[in-house]
């Protein structure tokens, strides 16, 4: 047997193995995470010895198909993938050979082995695909193509065992959406890419599959457990996955996966294509790929059992447990996080109530993790659900506002007991308090500028705009910036610098206007008094949480006040009469309190108006307020507070009622995999570097 020759990478700083269903390496700093967008030097290649698979349609093996792997692009959104196996080109400068390369075929059977020859290029992250080749039955399936994620390149061995099928194809598509680009029409026309300036969206993105499918059964789990130590304790966060909603796309992509080609594709395939097609796109998928993709990028395209992409539930379903006749709101896939476990302070002196137990907000930094507010403390998850950190622990009472400045210092706001108005900064392993004027109560909103300014609002005692300054000295006092209305509890910087208050009782938004000198700013200020915005012909109703779209507009989320409420207002900057409104109820608003905007300019807002444990839904517009989610996408969590949006393009929800699962225990974070444009993390490098509702 031949020998399988891989690049082996130089270690990084502090790694740690993580068991989740695939096992994945990372690197776990205590406030930062993994610092997984570097790529290190390479070494010497390292024989390995071969790297062997299946290919099933269905249950049925695949016989005759062309098997290859590929590393993404990384020279732009969908940029060409690069072929690595049976190459017969001359070796670049990384001794990695070029095209053209002939891929490998299965067996009867429907294994494969990869013996071949062939060097992982530098930092790559790759994914395997089958094409063509035999279902069953005499003749091939054309549209056939079916994939599987796999990670890093360089963690693939010869222990390595890959099930490429209609399961595997579903959550690396859904993972990788937002990497992929398709030339429908044309079948074997689709790569994954990403830009070279996210990489680690990219990265983070891979990690996500193993949560959906175990890719060496190609088997969904309902559940599992991802492992990790904090603060000297071994702290288990389980995972709640919605298999059952992606056995049903799996079902659904075997129609045509298990028919063959006559004269041409199958008309199962072309009934398929056709459903799964949206308006406005010129060509039909050519392959099971595209179509795949049709779905993840049209979540709203469910069906009926007489119409759409429902209707193709195989006779046989191969995939258990499905969703039956009780077909989903949407084709959107979620995962579910929470975790009791207490763990100890740093200090030793005590334990945390939980890991995961409440969702009062949430953030991610600059390499994709997401940090929880967890009220008393905050827990840092990594990618793939990896436990990280839990700080703060016996510091924090009653918080609620979470952000990150553009250096990687956490902020959070003390509105309890225990510091009626304070903000907590955690910086290099050290907590520095930083205390309001007296009078001055109830912090609750926080948000960083691209200066690392902080500000904060006081929404009792007296209602004002605070700041604290970038790299003020340990007790500073905050300062006083303006006053804004009775009950202000949200605040948001622009790319301007001008900072935005919402005030629930005074149901206004006021402005607080920024003249800042130097380019790029070096300095801004501010007025004594701010602009008062009353949100145009509609008025506002408990305006809440506010987000920017690419032009630097702010939109603000409405929640119920009574029978009014349950839309979201564009304000117009500069003109405190005007404003848009999106129409009551919209895309499944409910209730809606906080916004994020994601890499397409596209506005999301989770709906916090669903009796607890049925279910709720986070709602999706596009810039001109027209409602792309039809009833909202609905997932498992009651009562949701804070909303990111991550390089991935995943969009984290935090939950503060707990959304139940089956065993009755509540769920904290929600992810909905894959679903948004890709963000810039965190929102102040958004602020320094204008770019909010743009991609990495």
């Amino acid at each position: 047997m031949g020998e399988l020759y891989m690049t082996v990478r130089a270690s990084w700083k502090q790694s740690c193995s993580v068991a989740i269903l695939l096992m994945f390496s990372c690197c776990a700093l205590l406030l930062t995470g993994c610092g997984i967008g570097a790529t290190p030097a390479a070494m010497e290649p390292t024989a390995i010895g071969p790297l062997m698979g299946n290919v099933h349609g269905g249950q049925q093996p695949v016989s005759g198909a062309n098997v290859q792997l590929y590393a993404a692009g990384t020279s732009g959104y969908g940029s060409a993938a690069r072929p690595l196996v049976n190459c017969a080109g001359a070796p670049d400068s990384n001794r990695v050979h070029t095209a053209p390369c002939a891929g490998v075929s299965t067996d009867a059977a429907g294994s494969f082995t990869i013996t071949g020859d062939y060097t992982c290029p530098p930092g790559a992250y790759v994914y395997i695909v089958a094409k063509g080749g035999v279902p069953g039955g005499s003749n091939v399936n054309s549209a056939l193509a079916l994939m599987t994620g796999l990670g890093a390149c360089s963690s693939l061995t010869s222990s390595t065992f890959i099930s490429i099928n209609e399961v595997t194809t579903v959550a690396t598509v859904f993972a990788l959406q937002q990497f992929m680009v398709a030339t429908y029409g044309t079948a074997g026309a689709e790569s994954i890419g990403t830009s070279s300036t996210n990489l680690t969206g990219l990265q983070n993105a891979f990690a996500s599959i193993p949560l959906l499918v175990n890719t060496s059964t190609g088997q969904a789990p309902a559940s599992s457990a991802v492992k990790g130590t904090v603060n000297t304790t071994a702290v288990t966060v389980n995972v709640i996955n919605e298999n059952a909603k992606l056995n049903t796309l799996a079902d659904i992509l075997a129609y045509c996966v298990n028919s063959n080609d006559t004269s041409s594709i199958s008309s199962a395939c072309v009934n398929l294509f056709a459903a799964v097609q949206p308006a406005g796109q010129a060509n039909a998928p050519a392959d099971t790929i595209q179509a795949t993709l049709d779905l993840a990028l049209n979540p709203g395209n469910v069906g009926t059992s007489s119409s759409g992409p429902a209707q193709y539930l195989s006779a046989d379903l191969p995939f258990l447990p499905n969703l039956g006749s009780s077909l989903p709101n949407d084709w959107t896939l979620g995962v579910s996080y929470y975790s009791p476990t207490a763990t100890k302070y740093p200090s030793g002196t005590g334990t945390s109530s939980g890991f995961l137990l409440n969702g009062y907000g949430l953030t991610v930094d600059a390499n994709g993790n997401v940090w929880v507010l967890n009220a008393a403390s905050v827990s840092e998850l990594g990618p793939g659900g990896v436990p990280l950190a839990q700080i703060f622990n016996g510091s924090l009472s009653a918080a609620r506002g979470i952000a990150f400045d553009t250096s990687g210092n956490l902020y959070v706001t003390n509105s309890g007991s225990a510091g009626a108005g304070a903000i907590m900064k955690y910086a290099g392993g050290a907590i520095t308090s930083y205390t309001a004027p007296s009078g001055y109560t109830g912090l609750y909103g926080i948000a960083a500028d691209g200066l690392d300014n902080v500000f904060s609002v006081s929404g009792t005692g007296i209602s004002a705009l605070l700041e604290l300054p970038a790299n003020s000295s340990s007790g500073a006092i905050l300062s006083v910036v303006q006053p804004v209305g009775a009950a202000a509890y949200t605040l948001a910087v622009d790319p301007a610098y001008n900072v935005w208050v919402t005030s629930t009782t005074a149901v206004d938004a006021t402005e607080a206007l920024a003249t800042c000198t130097g380019t790029p700013v070096s300095s801004c200020s501010y007025p004594s008094t701010a602009l008062t915005y009353t949100g145009g012909p509609s008025g506002m109703f408990r305006p809440f949480g506010i987000g920017f779209d690419s032009a630097g507009i702010p939109w603000i989320a409405n929640s119920v006040v009574g029978t009014s409420g349950n839309y979201l207002t564009q304000l117009t900057p500069g003109v405190t009469s005007a404003g848009m409104a999106t129409a009551v109820g919209a895309g499944g608003l409910n209730n809606p309190q906080y916004l994020a905007v994601d890499g397409a300019n596209h506005i999301w807002a989770p709906n916090n108006g669903v009796t607890a444990n049925t279910g709720s839904s986070v709602s999706e517009f596009d810039d001109t307020g027209a409602a792309i989610s039809s009833n909202g996408y609905v997932h498992n969590f009651s009562g949701p507070r804070g909303i990111a949006i991550d390089a991935s393009g995943n969009v984290w929800v935090s939950d503060l009622a707990g959304g139940q699962n089956s065993t009755g225990s509540s769920v904290v974070v929600t992810e909905v995999i894959g679903a948004a444009a890709p963000a810039v993390t965190p929102l102040a490098l958004a602020v320094k570097n204008h770019a909010f509702g743009v991609r990495p």
